[in-house]
């Protein structure tokens, strides 16, 4: 915590109005956006590398892969939030997502004390300057089950 950068956004207060807004999508991340410290929090896709073998395992044991990463990312809760969800259908497997973490690289406290963080790809994300990742903010932060994102049915929301 103490080499990540100063910032202004109270994630935690931040956390509980989200999680309670009915409209996630629209109002909840307008007003994400409106207290945002965007110097201090940077939004990133991130997606599992699954292997070949896994895209034919069946969902409950994506399920299980998808829990014991979240599990095991607890540590970072004060300084990242998002959804990561399994996506797709048998055969066709997915694993994706968008976090917000606290500062302009990936948190230490994933990148090198997270075991399986090695198998997943972030991308960084600008919502603010291209509205294609605004739309990706927007989607993935509201997802729910039955859902199509990217062309993929969301089977399970792990936030």
């Amino acid at each position: 915590m103490a080499a990540l950068p100063p910032t202004s956004f109270g994630l935690y207060d931040f956390k509980t109005f989200y999680c309670n807004c009915k409209d996630q999508a629209g109002a909840g991340i307008d007003e994400f956006f409106k207290q945002l410290d965007w110097e201090g929090w940077a939004f990133w896709k991130i997606k599992y590398d699954i292997m070949d073998y896994e895209k034919s395992d069946k969902e409950h044991k994506l399920n299980n892969l998808l829990d014991g990463f979240h599990a095991r990312a607890q540590h970072t809760a004060k300084y990242t939030f998002g959804k990561l969800a399994v996506m797709g259908a048998e055969g066709k497997w997915e694993i994706m997502g968008i976090w917000l973490m606290r500062g302009q690289v990936i948190p230490d406290g994933l990148t090198k004390e997270h075991a399986q963080w090695e198998y997943y790809k972030p991308s960084k994300l600008d919502p603010r300057k291209n509205k294609e990742h605004e739309m990706l903010v927007r989607q993935y932060f509201s997802m729910k089950g039955g859902e199509t994102i990217e062309g993929l049915e969301v089977r399970k929301v792990f936030w």
